[in-house]
């Protein structure tokens, strides 16, 4: 998604990660993470997320309740292309750059 913003950036959109929960707790360079207890924590490992895997988008951080995953659907990566008038134009379940970028062209394209 990083190409893609940058990719895009000329054209009214922004990208931004939703970080609901550690995806990969115990795994890879996260192993020594468990899934964070309390706001504090969740914002850390965020930060830590943003470095250490380059992530240059704006990152908006969930309740401890994932209160915005629920909304979204539930799942861990989801995407979703909201118009200025706040309507879903796209959505995957899965954040599958090439299918985003199709969206995307789409859109700019009927503009």
């Amino acid at each position: 998604m990083e190409r893609l913003a940058s990719l895009f950036s000329e054209h009214p959109v922004r990208f931004i990660v939703i970080y609901t929960r550690e995806p990969h707790a115990k795994e890879g360079i996260f192993r020594d993470l468990e899934q964070p207890s309390d706001d504090h924590q969740r914002r850390k490992y965020a930060e830590r997320a943003q470095k250490e895997l380059g992530i240059h988008r704006k990152i908006l951080i969930d309740t401890m309740e994932g209160t915005v995953q629920k909304l979204y659907g539930g799942l861990p990566n989801m995407v979703y292309i909201i118009d200025p008038e706040g309507r879903v134009v796209f959505h995957d379940r899965w954040a599958d750059a090439k299918a985003v970028k199709q969206a995307l062209e789409k859109i700019f394209a009927s503009s």
